[in-house]
């Protein structure tokens, strides 16, 4: 989604040809058409196509380290070179290290160790190669500005997503109380989120609730053992969906209990755009300009996580009222409308 939010917004300042690394193609799936019909080629790297090597650009831009590699031969011919990182995968790794010796898999955390030092050595190795990268939260820019001081240009860059086309659904009322986790259900972060709320928070939240607490959890890639979950009173695996709209239309409120990650979490900008209350640990609104209690509740514990999303359930003037902040913020600094010639000035400018 953030790279179709740029490719979107060099179409408004460039000529555009698209280079899909084969990392990003396993399984190989058919690219939307509006996005290729921004791109003058589209080159399927997957499929074994590739560039001409004669061929010269006035920028290449990437999006994450996995793709440098793809698109090295034309680095040294580009007038200049930007790499949009996303997020530090270096941090991310020393979070799901730090988190796998927590739950006492040593293996895990070795490995992950081992990953987030090789992800810092290529970003070390970005620093000295790119003439500008990008990061979407700012805490990732000071860190980098920390690692170079001034050699190489670091800009933050926000997620952001389109406003939503439909009018904001009412909360259901008279049902059960319906929580909603949205994410890639194969991402070690969001998996790791899911096991522990259904371990540690939704029966506290079940005991509390005035009414009947349903857990519905949306996203691809949910592996066998993750939809034994849906053996636990109240929680449900959606899985897959074409729309979340209907999914946050029934729901109360979206939970973010992310433990381990990076960057900025979509998830929260999708809820905020579709007027549903947030309760999230820190780490799941990091990098979003969020206050609590008034954007989000913010919980670092299981106890706290479980009295925000019951005093939310059973305050709707609180959730009302949080949702129009929230809704408001997105609007004003992470939606596509807002964000979209902040991006296309940064994405045309030459570095400083």
């Amino acid at each position: 989604m953030r790279a179709a939010a740029t490719l979107h917004a060099l179409a408004g300042v460039s000529r555009l040809t698209l280079l899909v690394a084969p990392r990003y193609l396993s399984p190989p799936t058919a690219l939307p058409p509006d996005l290729t019909a921004h791109c003058e080629q589209v080159v399927d790297g997957g499929a074994g196509q590739t560039l001409s090597r004669r061929e010269a650009f006035d920028i290449v831009h990437l999006f994450r380290l996995a793709a440098v590699d793809a698109a090295a031969p034309w680095l040294r011919f580009a007038e200049a070179c930007h790499l949009d990182l996303d997020e530090l995968e270096s941090v991310s790794g020393q979070r799901m290290a730090a988190l796998s010796r927590i739950l006492g898999d040593p293996a895990a955390a070795t490995r992950y160790e081992a990953e987030a030092e090789a992800a810092r050595a290529r970003e070390d190795a970005a620093l000295a190669r790119f003439d500008r990268l990008y990061v979407s939260a700012e805490s990732d820019r000071e860190a980098l500005l920390a690692r170079d001081p001034g050699r190489t240009e670091i800009v933050t860059l926000p997620n952001t997503l389109p406003l939503p086309e439909t009018t904001p659904f009412p909360p259901p009322a008279n049902t059960p109380f319906t929580l909603l986790f949205v994410g890639t259900l194969g991402y070690a972060p969001n998996a790791d989120a899911i096991r522990y709320f259904c371990t540690d928070i939704l029966p506290r939240i079940q005991a509390g609730a005035a009414r009947p607490v349903t857990l519905r959890i949306v996203g691809a890639g949910a592996a066998t053992a993750f939809r034994r979950l849906e053996a636990q009173a109240g929680v449900e695996v959606i899985g897959e969906v074409d729309d979340v709209a209907p999914w946050y239309r029934d729901a109360h409120l979206a939970v973010v209990p992310l433990r381990a990650g990076g960057g900025t979490r979509i998830k929260v900008l999708e809820a905020f755009s579709r007027w549903r209350p947030v309760v999230s640990t820190p780490i799941g609104v990091e990098g979003i300009a969020v206050e609590d209690g008034a954007h989000a509740m913010i919980a670092g514990d299981p106890a706290a996580f479980a009295t925000a999303v019951l005093r939310l359930l059973h305050d709707p003037e609180l959730a009302e009222r949080m949702t129009r902040e929230a809704y408001a913020l997105f609007s004003r600094a992470y939606s596509s409308d807002a964000a979209a010639s902040v991006i296309a000035r940064l994405a045309a400018a030459p570095p400083r």
